[in-house]
């Protein structure tokens, strides 16, 4: 417990000097410091991506299909096969953003999806990301 205490603090003190350092303005700094309290709230500052990099590929979709159920539950993902829900759970990313600010996602559509298609397989062209930004509420 005390270690990420410990953690938390070394952290919060390292984007202080950065701020510092590289002059952000306060409207930048609050929105750095809101978005890193969000997020280590949330996760507590533990990467759940490095944390489970050694383990076995079975183990890992088996956290991951635990850590994404609610989303793998959405009618959108109802006719794919438990084995697609498997890799796509391995490939989903968790994004957080500070109160105020909105993740916006423009997507390229891609038909017929290969998920959705036998023998089902996993195509980063099933989500057609095109790019992710970030957009602050002014």
């Amino acid at each position: 417990m005390y270690s990420r205490r410990s953690l938390y603090h070394t952290r919060t003190k390292d984007l202080k000097d950065f701020i510092r350092v590289h002059r952000l303005p306060k409207a930048l700094e609050q929105r750095v410091m809101e978005c890193f309290q969000t997020t280590w709230s949330v996760n507590n500052g533990i990467d759940v991506s490095e944390l489970l990099k050694d383990f076995p590929d079975e183990l890992r979709a088996d956290i991951a299909m635990h850590l994404n159920k609610e989303l793998l539950q959405l009618p959108l993902f109802e006719s794919a096969s438990r084995g697609c829900l498997r890799s796509l759970s391995l490939i989903i990313k968790t994004s957080f953003c500070a109160p105020g600010e909105f993740l916006i996602r423009q997507v390229l559509s891609v038909s017929p999806c290969p998920c959705t298609t036998p023998p089902f397989p996993l195509s980063p062209a099933c989500f057609g990301v095109d790019f992710w930004a970030v957009f602050a509420e002014r």
